[in-house]
């Protein structure tokens, strides 16, 4: 029984003691600390689950899994299969160590709880047996202080689990290890913290490369041209983004942000952004991308989809970046061949790139020893060698273009302002052309009215005396020699269009063959006085075209005036004209002028069209003109389209060859033969030297107007005094004339006497000064006061303003005016018809034309008239409105009619009701009616009671009382006097009364 009890209680005894002190196989001795600490990386053993009591150190953990922690997790495999687990590790530290102040850098990748015995001393992220729970964090740069006991084991347990769901890669060959614990010296450990802080370089270098994305971003934002600058923007910008990813992933708590960073830091990092940089190298150089380039893109996008796997290769990277550089050393060695700016310095970047970065890698494996943080700076500088070269190539080749803009923008400026100074230039010249050209037409102006006056008083005198005596050779002669300078002083107005670019050609239909027959013949007494023999030829069947028949008289008088004057007596001119048919729609005409003359020098006939030249000899002094003609004979040439040539020999004669197209028209059905001479003729010119005078003189009966009993009023509205004087003493034989010197006098007098015609100067000088401001003459007018209040202030009217005024005034709108100017172009003379005029005569006139044309206007007014007063006489109410004097009759009539039935209605209510004064309103209606004020009233009235009692609306007492009259007996006076028969003589035998108004 003793036996058994002290069996029983050994047993008792050995299971105590193996569960209250448990023995673990091995335990980590520490005797002593190295200056780096001690890796705690032996001596571990791992249990997957959870239980508190794993935290004591009276557990016995012999039976658990030997494990290093600190390897990748990776190579865990045992944290991969479980939620949860734990770590143990016995150790045993001398006493002078535990005196020492202890702790532990911690380093892990999952979420854990350091236990020392048994006492928590740390807790990192969250653990919970549900994976999705759990949140790893660690705890960079940071010390776990350690309290270890001298003498006796000590146990540290590590609750311990993974967060799986994440990407976990490693970065420059570092792994991402389970549990890493480094027991060090607190102050070593303070140290080594601090020397390892690459945060401040890895700054440095994200902020240097932030500058020069920027720097290159705003390069190419100024010079896109150089796609160099763009190239290098996006390397820039990517190295210092993946930097920045790194500094913060070095500086994350939780792992799962660290893990993201990472992989921003990889696909930012050298790999893309080295390709970048390859094209920035080659757009800089301007090389051709080769098969170099291309297999090292390959390169570089198999290393970048091998770094998605989440591995990191050192030598991969290190045989990559030499590739890489050596590139670019080839690249700036080629470039220093071609002697590009810059290669030098780009060579010198990649050389120190490739010597530096491999200076690094020795540091990194150990073969020359030095701290880490050396380490850093020299990967640093090895990194931004070469982009700092490149960015200073760059900046040089941007500074260049700068420069070089800067010159070109100092040319284009220095152009601008010689543009500008010659577009002054070119103004003042046109300012200057301008003057000349206006000189050229007032000077042609002064001629032409001493010319005016010559021709007439010669044309006069020739009309009085007849046919007898010998003055008519004198005024012929006198008459001739105007002629000529009229001649010139058209050379001179065609120069002036010519140069202000305005001479123009307007086309009429014109017969050709008779227009060319009697301009040829035209010249016949010319060529017999000097003794020429002319013959000319031209065909005769009729032929039509649109043609300028004044400009192609221009020519033709030009050429053969010039055979004239260059051909001596004895000798023969020729002038012939051809057509040929070149389509259904168009003809050539063919004009040649031949001549025996004196010839042109071969040296001149290259000339002779330019303007004022003339040759120089002696042959031709004596016949020497302006040197205007040809100039001008060549440009009407090439206004139709045409060409000249010249033939000449000297003695032996010269020919000008014209050819113009012309195109066909039909001939108009309403003329007939001899109509097409008056149609094909042109108005009478005066050529300057073929001039001839009148072979019998017209009488003064032929070419004079008819005195009417009432004799027309005439207003002449002229600057000159001697030519305003000799109009008026041609005309006043016949009419009435009133005379004024400027515009304001004359728009005076023509609504004081609202004349019957009006000639008026054109170039008039304005007047600075008050115009009319005195007391008007009749009252208020239609628009307002007339010439009441103040009147035309301010400077004189010329002939067109004067002749708009007068025709914009309904008190004058229907008096005719006819213009006198010495601008004889078409511009001149449809600026005068849009105003209003009525005639245009041009300066010099024939006193004949003169005549004619007052005559007319005269007789035409004298059947408007006459048509007015027949419409008012039969239909009161249906003239059409077509012209300010018709709207004027239709107002008239229109405020009667509304009045007939009153009696009292007279000429001032008629005056109110047109809004013109009494005056005004009977020289008005007198002109265009021939009727006065109250006769007018009276027809109205009578013409409407004759309306009445035709159509038997009632007896003679009621009509008359609606047309207002009081008087039955005056009544039938007047209705006699206007119809010759009674009111009941003219009235119908049965008569209806119709009480309804009246609207015919």
């Amino acid at each position: 029984m003793k036996l058994l009890c002290r069996v029983f209680l050994l047993m008792l005894l050995f299971t105590s003691s193996s569960r209250a002190d448990p023995i673990p196989d091995s335990v980590l001795l520490v005797t002593h600390l190295p200056a780096t600490g001690l890796l705690l990386d032996k001596g571990w053993r791992y249990q997957a689950g959870d239980k508190p009591d794993w935290a004591t150190p009276e557990y016995n953990d012999r039976n658990w899994q030997p494990i290093n922690p600190t390897q990748d997790i990776y190579q865990l495999q045992p944290i991969w299969n479980t939620p949860i687990g734990w770590f143990r590790l016995h150790l045993s530290v001398t006493d002078s160590l535990s005196r020492q102040a202890l702790a532990l850098q911690i380093e892990q990748t999952g979420a854990s709880e350091i236990y020392l015995n048994g006492r928590l001393l740390l807790r990192l992220g969250k653990l919970s047996p549900r994976p999705e729970r759990v949140q790893a964090q660690t705890l960079p740069n940071q010390l776990l202080p350690l309290p270890l006991a001298g003498g006796r084991d000590q146990v540290i347990a590590v609750r311990f689990a993974l967060q799986q769901h994440i990407p976990y890669i490693q970065i420059l060959g570092r792994g991402n290890p389970g549990l890493r614990l480094k027991m060090q010296e607190v102050q070593a450990a303070v140290q080594a913290i601090e020397a390892n802080d690459s945060k401040g370089v890895e700054s440095f270098r994200a902020g240097v490369f932030f500058m020069l994305a920027i720097l290159h971003l705003a390069f190419f934002w100024f010079y896109p041209a150089q796609r160099a600058n763009l190239y290098f923007f996006i390397y820039s910008f990517l190295v210092a983004l993946s930097t920045l990813a790194g500094i913060q992933a070095q500086q994350a708590y939780l792992v799962e942000a660290k893990m993201y960073l990472l992989i921003l830091r990889l696909t930012t990092g050298i790999l893309p952004n080295t390709y970048f940089f390859l094209l920035a190298l080659y757009s800089l150089f301007g090389f051709r991308r080769g098969l170099i380039f291309w297999l090292l893109s390959a390169g570089m996008l198999v290393l970048y989809l091998f770094k998605l796997s989440y591995q990191d290769d050192y030598l991969k990277n290190f045989l990559f970046v030499l590739a890489v550089s050596l590139e670019s050393i080839r690249l700036a060695l080629r470039a220093m061949k071609k002697k590009q700016r810059g290669a030098t310095l780009i060579l010198w970047g990649a050389t120190s790139f490739l010597v530096f970065f491999c200076l690094f890698r020795l540091l990194i494996y150990g073969y020359i020893p030095a701290p880490l943080s050396y380490q850093d700076w020299l990967f640093n500088v090895s990194f931004i060698s070469l982009p700092i070269a490149v960015s200073l190539v760059l900046a040089q080749d941007f500074a260049f273009v700068n420069r070089s803009l800067g010159t070109k923008q100092r040319e284009v400026e220095q152009l601008g302002e010689k543009m500008r100074r010659q577009q002054q230039e070119k103004q003042q010249l046109a300012e200057i052309n301008e003057l000349q050209s206006r000189f050229v037409a007032n000077i042609s102006h002064e001629f032409r009215t001493p010319l005016s006056l010559i021709r007439g008083t010669t044309e006069k005198l020739r009309q009085r005396e007849g046919t007898v005596g010998e003055r008519q050779t004198d005024y012929q002669r006198i008459d001739q020699s105007a002629g000529q300078v009229l001649g010139m002083v058209n050379q001179l107005l065609d120069l002036s269009r010519l140069e202000a670019g305005k001479l123009t050609i307007h086309p009429e239909p014109a017969e050709l063959s008779s227009f060319l027959r009697r301009l040829a013949g035209s010249f016949v007494s010319l060529f017999e006085s000097k003794g020429i023999i002319y013959e000319y030829s031209a065909p005769l069947q009729s032929l039509w075209v649109a043609v300028d028949s004044a400009r192609l008289e221009q020519i033709l008088s030009n050429l053969l005036s010039n055979a004239a004057k260059f051909t001596p007596g004895g000798r023969a001119v020729r002038f012939a004209a051809r057509f040929e048919l070149l389509s259904a729609e168009q003809m050539s005409l063919q004009l040649v002028v031949e001549d025996t003359g004196i010839g042109i020098a071969p040296a001149d006939q290259d000339r002779i069209f330019d303007r004022f030249y003339q040759a120089d000899t002696s042959t031709t002094r004596s016949y020497e003109g302006s040197g205007l003609g040809l100039a001008i004979v060549k440009e009407l040439v090439e206004l139709h389209g045409g060409s000249i040539h010249v033939e000449s020999t000297m003695g032996n004669g010269t020919t000008f060859t014209i050819q113009v197209p012309l195109p066909l028209v039909t001939a108009p059905e309403t003329v007939s033969a001899t109509e097409t001479a008056s149609i094909t003729e042109p108005l009478p010119t005066n050529r300057s030297s073929q001039w001839q005078a009148p072979q019998h003189p017209v009488t003064t009966s032929k070419g004079t107007p008819r005195k009417t009993p009432a004799t027309s009023q005439v207003l002449v509205v002229e600057d000159h005094a001697g030519l305003r004087q000799f109009i008026r003493e041609a005309l006043e034989m016949q009419y009435t004339v009133e005379e004024a010197a400027n515009g304001q006098e004359g728009y005076r007098l023509a609504l004081k006497h609202l004349p019957d015609l009006i000639i008026s100067d054109v170039m008039m000088p304005g007047l600075d000064g008050p115009g009319l401001d005195g007391p008007g003459l009749d009252g208020p007018g239609l628009d307002g006061p007339g010439l009441d209040g103040p009147g035309l202030d301010g400077p004189g009217l010329d002939g067109l303003m004067l002749c708009e005024k007068l025709k914009s005034d309904p008190r004058t709108s229907h008096i005719p005016i006819i213009l006198l100017t010495a601008k004889a172009g078409t511009e001149s003379r449809l600026q005068g018809l849009k105003n209003g005029a009525d005639e245009y005569l041009t300066k010099p006139f024939s006193l004949e034309e003169l005549h004619l044309r007052v005559n007319n206007i005269v007789e035409s007014r004298r059947k408007l008239r006459d048509k007015y007063a027949r419409q008012v006489t039969l239909h009161p109410s249906g003239i059409a409105v077509t012209s300010t004097d018709e709207q004027f009759l239709q107002r008239a009539l229109a405020t009667v009619e509304a009045q007939l039935a009153n009696p009292t209605f007279d000429v001032a209510d008629l005056s109110r009701g047109v809004g013109m004064s009494r005056s005004n309103l009977h020289r008005k209606l007198t002109a265009l009616t021939g009727l006065s004020a109250n006769v007018f009233i009276r027809s109205v009235r009578l013409k409407r009671a004759a309306y009445l009692l035709e159509r038997g609306y009632g007896n003679v007492g009621e009509v008359a009382t609606q047309v207002g009259f009081n008087s039955l007996n005056y009544f039938a006076r007047c209705f006699r006097e206007e119809y010759g028969k009674t009111p009941s003589e003219y009235s119908r035998p049965q008569t209806v009364i119709n009480p309804e108004p009246l609207h015919p």
